[in-house]
């Protein structure tokens, strides 16, 4: 086929298959006789990358088991629709487009899979509280850090009281503002007593509901909380909150193109 050819004389078919196997990137070709004019369109293949990783070829899967409120697919073929029921790692958009005339074509898959979760857990708060109360009693040990060695300056290393807490402090020498490789550690050991109380069934239901309103807040980051539900059961050693939050989010994640 060349400008100025007799088009009678032209075999359409022969030339498309011609043009087919002496050009390797095309992967269709049509010509269209319209008088004495010829139409023809063409489409380029497109080459399947060698190496399909996150940063090339990509899909998305579910980060979370959902029901799929709506998807807006950007790039990529989407494999779930609104109302589907979708487990954590399915996969929602593929980064293969097909195509019925030519090669498929491989993507870094994008959307906003919106889905309906649910998030459950509970928790427990123990009827028995202890807390640490100081009485006021101390006594400290000194220790002489020098470059090689260190030297105790006391005989006694036993703590006068089943339990204390500890706190050291470290003091180093100087000279003309220099300092110097010589400190002096202080160990200040403090007398402690620990309290164990029964709580009241009021402060087991408020602990459970204050660390309830800690998961919410944890939850409702980048999620839009839809319901808080929540049971409490109570006997003589502690309180279990089991609840149940209902979100709204974006589910899909990045995965590998397989």
């Amino acid at each position: 086929m060349r400008r100025g050819a007799y088009i009678h004389g032209i075999d359409v078919a022969q030339t498309q298959q011609l043009a087919m196997l002496k050009m390797e990137e095309l992967s269709f070709i049509a010509i269209n006789i319209k008088g004495v004019r010829a139409e023809i369109e063409i489409r380029e293949r497109v080459p399947v990358p060698e190496s399909k990783t996150p940063e090339g070829v990509r899909s998305l899967a579910a980060s979370f088991d959902g029901l799929i409120e709506s998807i807006d697919v950007f790039r990529g073929t989407a494999l779930v629709k609104r109302g589907d029921s979708v487990q954590k790692g399915d996969i929602l958009v593929s980064g293969e487009i097909p195509s019925e005339t030519a090669e498929p074509r491989y993507v870094a898959a994008e959307a906003k899979v919106i889905a309906r979760t649910w998030h459950t857990g509970r928790i427990i708060a123990k009827r028995l509280a202890t807390a640490r109360v100081y009485t006021g009693r101390s006594e400290a040990k000194y220790t002489l850090l020098l470059p090689f060695c260190s030297v105790k300056l006391y005989i006694d290393s036993s703590i006068s009281w089943p339990e204390y807490d500890k706190i050291s402090r470290e003091y180093r020498a100087k000279l003309f503002s220099k300092e110097l490789p010589i400190a002096l550690r202080a160990d200040m050991y403090g007398e402690v007593l620990v309290l164990t109380r029964a709580q009241t069934d009021e402060e087991l239901q408020a602990l459970c509901l204050a660390k309830l309103d800690e998961t919410v807040a944890d939850l409702s980051q980048g999620r839009e909380i839809q319901a808080v539900r929540q049971s409490i059961a109570l006997n003589e050693e502690s309180a279990q909150l089991n609840f149940e939050i209902e979100a709204l989010e974006d589910i899909a994640i990045p995965v590998p193109f397989t």
